[in-house]
């Protein structure tokens, strides 16, 4: 008998089961400082610390890790009011680049979101067609964090040019299968990453020809089981992630073969030492719990992470004092590892924070706002009992006495998910 399910209960009863059995971690000593927490990305909200004025060009990703922060968190209503939040939305709409009034396009790939609003570009939050300035372009980075953000900000996408978006994914698409961020970008592989959460979340792939995509991610295996950003490269931790989550929202995990896959999970796990490293002979580094941690639950696997070493070690590089989380233990905190601690520890099943999209790296009821259903996929009968188990044991008051790899709101949230599909 086979059932069918969104993939993301699959990936539930993946992690949080092995063998039937549970994953119990004990409670942490450390004290996980929410309210300093939440003030710490509320402030990047409001001001930009002077050290981070930099990276100005990049204000997208930066306002991306506030938000997505202050949603896990479950604090963002209270944070931005409705008002606040409308202009929050108006401002990501203002950085899309907008077709020419004319209708004369000179850069095919042009469309997509800005990193910020530069080189004397209007403000034009009704994103209406002006005349084109040579200068602006969107870059794939910035349109994933800018899609992602409005999705947190429950936006619909009633102004985004979704044709022209998917246009520009064509564009940059080179022979080989990867992806350049912008005209005569980078390229590798967190430009693929990047392109096919803009796809999954526009809920259009033709922009993308994936047979070549996953080409150019299987060939970017190394001989080590590692995942490099292109062939014959350096195994990393994060363009493991990069290229998994791609497979996994192209829905083609299956690409990798068993052998391959065994592979690349046992180069995985022997990143943890405490907490993650990005490579072999590094230090453990905070965002390596998502970048790592996240690929893991996305094989399904998630039970093999040894939970408390990865939380004592988040607890160790938060700031107590400042809110944040530092790259490095006794380091200053920085925004994108500060996002990066709390999604790794949301993956953990942290109390207190919403369960975390593993492909996406938004919160799930994030990602339920986005306007679209997914595929189903079957589930066995055994994996059925598995779900019934593990829920009967969240229920029966299990959770009060251990830590498991799902929390019961990401549970029932799966489970809404799937009734709503089957009665849909």
């Amino acid at each position: 008998m086979v059932f069918f399910a969104a993939p993301e209960l699959l990936l539930a009863v993946q992690n949080a089961v092995g063998n039937y059995g549970f994953s119990p971690v004990e409670k942490s000593k450390e004290r996980f400082v929410f309210e300093r927490h939440a003030k710490y990305f509320g402030r990047y909200l409001k001001l930009m610390p002077e050290f981070a004025q930099q990276g100005d060009c990049q204000r997208m990703t930066m306002v991306f890790f506030a938000l997505s922060a202050l949603d896990l968190l479950g604090v963002l209503d209270k944070t931005i009011s409705g008002q606040k939040r409308a202009q929050f939305i108006d401002w990501i709409y203002s950085l899309q680049v907008v077709p020419d009034i004319k209708g004369k396009e000179t850069n095919p790939g042009r469309f997509g979101f800005q990193g910020a609003r530069d080189m004397g570009s209007r403000f034009n939050p009704e994103c209406e067609p002006v005349e084109a300035n040579l200068f602006e372009s969107g870059h794939l980075a910035m349109t994933y964090t800018a899609l992602a953000s409005l999705a947190i900000l429950g936006d619909n996408f009633g102004r985004v040019y979704r044709k022209e978006i998917i246009q520009s994914l064509r564009h940059y698409q080179l022979d080989d299968g990867s992806f350049r961020g912008t005209e005569d970008g980078e390229v590798d592989m967190r430009f693929v990453y990047c392109a096919c959460a803009i796809s999954y979340m526009l809920n259009d792939w033709s922009g993308i020809n994936i047979d070549k995509a996953v080409d150019f991610i299987t060939k970017s295996q190394g001989y080590d089981g590692g995942i490099a950003q292109e062939p014959g490269s350096e195994s990393h931790g994060s363009f493991a992630f990069c290229a998994i989550s791609s497979l996994y929202m192209m829905g083609r995990l299956n690409a990798i073969s068993t052998e391959k896959r065994e592979e690349l999970l046992g180069w995985l796990l022997m990143r943890q030492e405490s907490g993650f490293q990005g490579r072999p002979h590094k230090p453990v580094d905070t965002c390596y719990s998502w970048w790592v941690g996240s690929t893991i639950y996305l094989l399904g696997e998630g039970a093999l992470i040894n939970t408390k070493e990865i939380r004592s070690f988040l607890f160790q590089t938060q700031n107590t004092i400042s809110g944040g989380f530092a790259k490095h233990v006794d380091a200053l905190p920085d925004l994108l590892h500060s996002y990066m601690g709390i999604s790794g520890l949301s993956l953990q099943g942290e109390l207190g924070i919403r369960p975390v999209h593993p492909a996406l790296n938004i919160s799930m009821k994030a990602s339920r706002n986005l306007t679209y259903r997914r595929c189903l996929q079957p589930i066995t009968l055994k994996e059925c009992i598995a779900m019934t188990f593990v829920a009967a044991t969240i229920v029966s008051g299990s959770r009060e006495r251990s830590h498991i790899a799902i929390s019961f709101p990401t549970l029932m949230l799966y489970f809404t998910s799937l009734f709503e599909r089957l009665l849909s």
